[in-house]
Order: structure tokens, then sequence, then C-alpha cells
């Protein structure tokens, strides 16, 4: 039995506020520990033309798609939806005017699609960025037509999980850090924490992803 994609990013969260709790106690070096998982190597989120994430035509699109369904023309306000999800996919609103959308429509396949996104961000929104990342990785690692949780997965999802992966990634402070030099850096500040964190982080990701794909 897979392990369920709630556990694996649970335990991902657990990663990253354990890392979070080294920066915040820069005192105390933690000690390495040894495991027998190997870490894998780390596979980069999808990097998205610049203006692909646009919270200002999010907005848009959401007003108008909601005066559509309040008029009763669900269909446009089933596509103001969608472009509004692709747009900002991390906003709850958009997938509720799509589900709204879709059950006027009887459209059974988009509910279920809409449904499982939407409790998907409900879940990770409140985590750090970088967990949401792997969290909709393993989504978009899995292959059409697997059944995870009553939810089949099919090319629309894994499209979408990549996405939602390289949104999340915009969002990651880690990035923002990076890609402004000119401030001083965690490994500058702290350079004698890095081994000690290095090995507890790497081992927990690592125990994760093993679990997850040896089906326990």
């Amino acid at each position: 039995m897979r392990l369920g994609w709630w556990n694996k990013v649970a335990h991902l969260a657990a990663a990253i506020a354990l890392l979070s709790a080294c920066a915040d106690n820069p005192q105390v070096a933690a000690k390495p520990k040894t495991h027998k998982h190997v870490s894998p190597a780390a596979i980069p989120a999808p990097i998205l033309p610049a203006g692909s994430f646009d919270l200002a035509k999010e907005k848009s699109e959401l007003e108008r798609a909601r005066a559509a369904l309040t008029s009763g023309d669900v269909a446009q306000a089933h596509v103001l939806a969608e472009a509004a999800i692709d747009h900002w996919p991390g906003d709850g609103d958009g997938w509720d005017i799509l589900l709204a959308a879709s059950q006027a429509q009887n459209d059974d396949q988009t509910r279920r699609y809409a449904t499982f996104f939407r409790s998907k961000i409900d879940y990770v929104n409140p985590l750090p960025p970088r967990v949401a990342v792997l969290g909709f990785q393993n989504i978009a690692e899995e292959k059409p037509g697997v059944t995870e949780g009553g939810y089949t997965f099919d090319a629309k999802t894994i499209a979408m999980a990549r996405r939602m992966q390289a949104f999340y990634n915009t969002l990651d402070p880690i990035n923002a850090q990076r890609d402004a030099p000119t401030d001083e850096s965690f490994t500058d500040k702290y350079p004698y924490l890095l081994p000690g964190v290095a090995v507890i982080i790497g081992g927990a990701v690592a125990a994760v992803v093993s679990s997850s794909k040896s089906g326990n």
C-alpha cells in the first residue's frame, strides 16, 4: 500500500520545521546522525516564463467568473475560473468557482479535479512553500492511471501538479534569498551549523522518499 500524499507532506513538513528550528537557535549545533537511507539527487522545480503567475490578472478573472456564475453563465464561469487558477493556482477561490461551475454543468471529472486540488492547497498553504514544492513533486512524478485515495491521476492532474510545484517554488524565501546575493545568507552567518543540519535534513527527506517509493 502506498504511503498517502498527506503522510508524505506531513513528514516533509517535519523536516522543514527541523531546519527552521536550527536556524532559530544558532547557538546549538546539531549532532550528526547516521541513516541507512541515501539521499536522492535534488530535483529542481520547473521554472516557468516570467509573468506565468500574475495575481492582478487572477483577481480580475475571479471577479468576472463570479459575475458569470451569478448570472447563470456557468460555461463562461468555468473558463474564467480556469484562467484565474492558471495565473494564481494557490488561491482557493478560483478552485471554489470551478467546483461550483462543474457541479452546475454535471461535469463530474472536473468536479473531482477541483475538489482534489482544493483540499491540497488548504493543507499546504499554512506550511512553508518548500513543503508544498516537495508535496506536489510527489504528484507530478506519478503516471497517468495511478489511483491513490480514491482519485485517479490523469495527464491534466499531473500537469497542474507541475504548475503548482513551480508556483510554490516562486514563493519560497530560500529562492528569494538566493536571488538577492547582496544580502547575508544563512550559510555566511552560521557556517558552523551546516554539517549537522545537512545530515539531519538529508536523512529525514531520504527516509520519506524511500518509504513512499517502497510502498510502506
